[in-house]
């Protein structure tokens, strides 16, 4: 049961403890400009979750709440709902809006990262690349059937989670946006090397720029290197790199990486070459990629036995790569969160200066989210929405299916990569000048720059 928080009304009422009526806060996996992970325990079962913490309070002030972070986060927990029950993509269970301003998901628990994982294995056998890949465009495809473009697909934001803690799950849509009336979207947004030759040209653009994403990240797994790599690698130059479409891809592993390392299979290489067209109008869709004969194959019913073929990716490069395009670390727009947090949880609300009745935000509301039925042929997967009223409060609380973007909790050597939320390279433009604006119309914060 949780909540999710109207903007409809300037002035709202958010609700005081219910979160830590059934929730106990765990260790913390991961912070980021405007709040952070954390693990979490549900007081009545003991199940595990992790919940996502956004501080939607303006800065320094507990009685308002940042009308533009606060739509920001339920945008980001509404599209997420959108493709809630798909089997590859991370889980959001409920939200709550809650005194003095602090906005919680509580997700699934994943274990770990696809770029962590990747690190540690230098060989894998082909069938399972081919299944890694076809998972993963399975779950921009849900996106992509629910009209959501993702905006920042990269190694990062795909985690393991499911039961056998090997299924690969799409994560972390806070830059995601619903494709507009008008076709198509608009602005700079997502990780530099990864990012559209259309959208850097400033076009619009729809789902195809994430395809172009999904065939960056798969160079630089068959590679170890991204397709467009100027001699002096950084976010600006490689992003100038792919607006003019030079140097070109290599399709080839450095001297480095041959002297110990066969080249990808040439299976792999035509899957990659497929994917990565510059113009989106010939760029095929998701579904078409999920036809080619290398993730096709992979299909249990046109499986006949495990292949034995290995391949060698270039694991071993992949975190040298996201270290050399991540931003600096961000700053913390915090407001002594974690102080706040152990004194909402020792103690219970109000905190000083806590009347709820002068906090501005919105009124909890409940929506009815459409049953998700997933393809090619797995069980429909479907979670039931049930709404009550709790004592004289003014909300209704909904049991939302969703996915969302879970974060990560390490197992064995893996390292979680999370982020709680929306960085920006100027920081002196944030708040309080940010103008409100529609998912698919974000504002100058959500064009992010990595």
């Amino acid at each position: 049961m949780g909540c999710g928080c109207s903007l409809g009304a300037e002035t709202l009422v958010p609700t005081e403890g219910l979160f830590f009526q059934n929730f106990k806060l765990g260790k913390k996996l991961g912070e980021g400009a405007f709040g952070q992970v954390r693990l979490t325990t549900r007081i009545s079962t003991g199940a595990t979750y992790a919940v996502k913490i956004m501080d939607v309070r303006r800065s320094g002030d507990d009685k308002s709440l940042d009308v533009h972070i606060l739509r920001e986060a339920r945008s980001e927990s509404q599209l997420l709902g959108e493709v809630s029950g798909h089997p590859h993509v991370v889980a959001l269970y409920e939200t709550y809006l809650e005194t003095p301003g602090l906005f919680y998901m509580i997700m699934q628990r994943c274990f770990g990262s696809l770029m962590d994982s990747l690190c540690d294995m230098p060989k894998l056998a082909e069938c399972k690349l081919r299944r890694m890949f076809r998972q993963m465009l399975s779950g921009i495809g849900a996106c992509h059937d629910a009209r959501i473009v993702h905006r920042d697909i990269k190694l990062d934001n795909f985690l393991y989670g499911g039961e056998d803690q090997e299924t690969i799950k799409l994560s972390d849509f806070g830059l995601a946006a619903k494709i507009p009336s008008s076709g198509y979207l608009k602005g700079v947004s997502g990780t530099a090397p990864y990012m559209s030759p259309e959208m850097l040209a400033k076009k619009s653009y729809s789902t195809q720029t994430d395809v172009w994403s999904f065939a960056s990240t798969v160079y630089v797994i068959l590679y170890g290197d991204v397709p467009y790599s100027p001699s002096q690698p950084s976010p600006a130059a490689v992003k100038k790199a792919i607006a003019t479409a030079h140097p070109p891809p290599r399709w080839m592993r450095s001297a480095k990486l041959a002297k110990r390392y066969d080249q990808p299979c040439s299976g792999a290489e035509n899957f990659c070459r497929f994917l990565l067209v510059r113009e989106p109008s010939q760029r095929p869709t998701v579904h078409a990629a999920l036809m080619h004969s290398f993730v096709e194959d992979c299909i249990p019913e046109k499986v006949r036995e495990e292949s034995p073929v290995l391949i060698e990716t270039a694991g071993e490069q992949v975190r040298t790569i996201a270290e050399m395009f991540k931003l600096e670390k961000p700053r913390i727009i915090s407001r002594r969160l974690d102080e706040v947090l152990a004194r909402l949880e020792n103690a219970g609300p109000p905190l000083p200066h806590g009347d709820i009745s002068e906090v501005a935000g919105g009124h909890c509301f409940s929506e009815e989210l459409p049953q998700y039925s997933s393809g090619e042929g797995e069980d429909k997967i479907t979670f039931a929405t049930s709404l009550r009223r709790k004592g004289s409060e003014k909300r209704i609380v909904v049991h939302q299916r969703c996915h969302s973007a879970e974060m990560g909790f390490g197992r064995g050597d893996r390292r979680a990569h999370t982020h709680s939320g929306v960085t920006e390279e100027n920081w002196e433009d944030l708040l309080p000048h940010i103008l409100p604006g529609a998912p698919e119309e974000r504002s100058p914060r959500h064009q992010t720059l990595k």
